[in-house]
């Protein structure tokens, strides 16, 4: 399991990947007998929710993307009720994740 913050478009983000191997454990050793499924639980991105101050689901929108559309940042209401809104899980399929890396891509 490892943690990566990071900023892209003037949002915040935290990466979250994940294993159900313990830290520090060899590759080998981590192996289908360790994990009887051959799978590892999904990793995740979540986006800083300013108005909650914490981490919440992605939006489909940020204050840049809204801003540039509708001429004002996301409303607070939207931020407040963010899962009554567009709101989504951002779920990635790593397998056995021990760090994330983000990078963007101009």
């Amino acid at each position: 399991t490892a943690l990566r913050a990071f900023r892209s478009g003037g949002e915040l983000y935290l990466a979250v990947a994940q294993s159900l191997c313990p830290a520090m454990t060899p590759h080998a050793a981590c192996s289908d007998a360790l994990v009887s499924d051959g799978a590892h639980p999904p990793s995740m991105v979540l986006q800083w929710n300013r108005r909650l101050k914490r981490f919440t689901e992605m939006l489909s929108t940020t204050d840049a993307g809204s801003l540039f559309l509708f001429n004002r940042p996301v409303d607070d209401i939207e931020l407040d009720f963010h899962t009554e809104f567009h709101s989504y899980a951002l779920r990635l399929v790593t397998g056995r994740a021990v760090a994330l890396e983000a990078l963007e891509v101009p």
